[in-house]
């Protein structure tokens, strides 16, 4: 593949960031970070503890500072906490170390994949019966930021993992191997319901 730049990926809570962008890594022999995972490391402490002891404003300036740090490397594959790219000082270190793919999945699928987990700050407040009215909201309040991504990928209903990460490879050799330009959307779809 001819790009050096990094690959972040971007994109909801449950959407798959992680597992994909191990699995993505791997294939393209690159170095993976999950950036929440780097927080809590460091704090030794969970995403949801630190927001209880620091605040969000807090948390998110330490997740631009690893943003920074990431961005002087190369080579890599980044999956990025949801609210990475709500930051609007987060695109242009994005755009400028890398390519961005936002992995973009259906709010029943966050659904399905958010109930599987219980650590989620956001999600500690909200009763199950309210997730999916909860999921879309916060999907209409952060998708105009994921849609300022490079590229789109479309996350269809019904894939295993590893028949997504086939996908995401294939969509990601398309078009880095050609070195195609960016597709961001001047406006975002209408989501299927």
């Amino acid at each position: 593949m001819k790009i050096r730049k990094n690959i972040y990926l971007v994109g909801f809570m449950g959407s798959g960031k992680t597992r994909q962008g191990e699995l993505l890594a791997t294939v393209l022999k690159r170095d993976f970070i999950d950036t929440d995972q780097l927080l809590t490391e460091e704090y030794e402490m969970s995403i949801s503890d630190i927001f209880k002891k620091y605040g969000e404003p807090y948390f998110r300036r330490l997740e631009l500072e690893k943003l920074r740090q990431i961005a002087r490397t190369q080579k890599r594959v980044v999956a990025l906490g949801g609210g990475t790219p709500v930051n609007d000082q987060a695109w242009p270190i994005l755009w400028e170390s890398g390519k961005t793919i936002y992995l973009r999945r259906s709010p029943e699928q966050l659904v399905a994949q958010l109930r599987k987990f219980e650590n989620r700050p956001l999600l500690k407040n909200t009763p199950p019966e309210e997730l999916l009215e909860f999921v879309i909201e916060m999907l209409e309040k952060r998708e105009q930021y994921y849609y300022k991504a490079d590229y789109v990928f479309e996350c269809e209903d019904g894939w295993e993992k590893e028949e997504t990460a086939r996908h995401l490879y294939e969509f990601v050799k398309e078009r880095f191997a050609k070195n195609t330009h960016p597709e961001r959307p001047k406006s975002k779809p209408a989501r299927k319901t």
